[in-house]
């Protein structure tokens, strides 16, 4: 998976004529604009998404415009920062069966919050973000990400959004990293979209440890979120350990999650996935994923996915995937899957 961030650092620019000017200018990681000195910018991506499933006795055939994204961050001076991001869903898709229609259009408020920077190493947040559990969720835009489809567990174990307050401390020795981040939810999510699941309050963390090495990086890191489950009232925990390892342009990533209902003898669930992106020749990748997934309501499956991923630039990809699954399960499908998402 990629690790390119949405959030940039400041947009304060260079010594040249057109400081003072609003013409937008491709920022310095490509992805967006800056304006200037404004302290403004922007960035946009589409996600197209077509699915071809295999004995999914409610899933046929569609092809959607399944993502159309806006971004804005706004800096009005270096030590405070504004991000909001909205998001279309489902703009315009067709079904097997159905005619091309906007009828399944949604628009969701995915981000909305305040950052302060405290000191270099702490930063305070405040709004809806996305919530600090592993590796996917937080790094799950479709332009970013080498498969069509994120691993099932990393989407319904936790809820993907936090509305409160979080805290971070990152710092760097030598060539090692370390973060920690803090994060709590005191009331109903903030123009809750529609997700697999809600949270009514909220309270947990991550920590990560990397290091630079000669090939590339490793990276290591823990979560856990205790939250109220908007739709039944009860309150479930989950854990999740990871692994990011990067080996010249080989990028390896694992997470394992485990979740329990906070009652006695209560079903648990758990899920992992171990996902392989790897050259075969100039900016083509293959990609290679194990998943296990165990649900409350669902027989445990495992899934194996194949796929190719060309990416002539960091501002596009089109992916191609197969999933074989070993068991009939609601959540993980068979099927083939095609994707084209880009930055605009």
């Amino acid at each position: 998976m990629l690790t390119t961030s949405l959030a940039l650092p400041s947009v304060a620019v260079g010594e040249d004529t057109d400081r003072h000017s609003l013409t937008p200018k491709r920022d310095v990681a490509g992805i967006g604009f800056d304006f200037g000195d404004s302290g403004f910018w922007l960035a946009a991506y589409a996600h197209i998404n077509a699915e071809f499933p295999e004995d999914a006795a409610d899933e046929g055939d569609q092809v959607s415009l399944d993502d159309l994204t806006l971004i804005l961050r706004y800096e009005p001076s270096p030590r405070l920062a504004f991000f909001a991001e909205a998001d279309f869903e489902d703009t315009i898709g067709w079904e097997q069966g159905e005619r091309v229609s906007t009828d399944g259009a949604v628009a969701n408020l995915e981000r909305l919050y305040l950052d302060y920077t405290v000191t270099p190493e702490v930063t305070v947040r405040a709004g809806k973000f996305l919530t600090p559990f592993g590796i996917w969720n937080q790094v799950r835009r479709a332009p970013l990400t080498w498969t069509v489809e994120r691993p099932v567990i990393t989407e319904t174990a936790f809820p993907p959004h936090v509305t409160g307050l979080g805290a971070t401390y990152k710092t760097t020795h030598e060539s090692w990293t370390a973060d920690a981040t803090i994060f709590g939810q005191a009331q109903d999510e903030l123009a809750a979209g529609d997700t697999e699941i809600t949270a009514s309050g909220a309270i947990g963390g991550r920590a990560s440890v990397g290091r630079e090495h000669a090939l590339g990086f490793a990276t290591v890191g823990a979560s856990t979120v205790s939250f109220e489950n908007h739709k039944t009232n009860r309150w479930e925990n989950v854990f999740g350990v990871d692994l990011d390892l990067s080996i010249g342009r080989n990028e390896l990533t694992s997470e394992f999650i485990y979740a329990n209902l906070r009652e006695d003898d209560a079903d648990r669930e758990l899920g992992l996935y171990v996902q392989d992106a790897f050259p075969i020749y100039g900016s083509i990748y293959g990609v290679l994923r194990y998943e296990h997934l165990d649900l409350r309501e669902e027989p445990a499956a495992n899934g194996f996915l194949a796929g190719l991923a060309w990416r002539p630039s960091h501002r596009f990809v089109t992916k191609v995937n197969y999933q074989f699954v070993d068991d009939a399960n609601d959540e993980l499908l068979r099927g083939l899957f095609l994707s084209v998402a880009f930055f605009l």
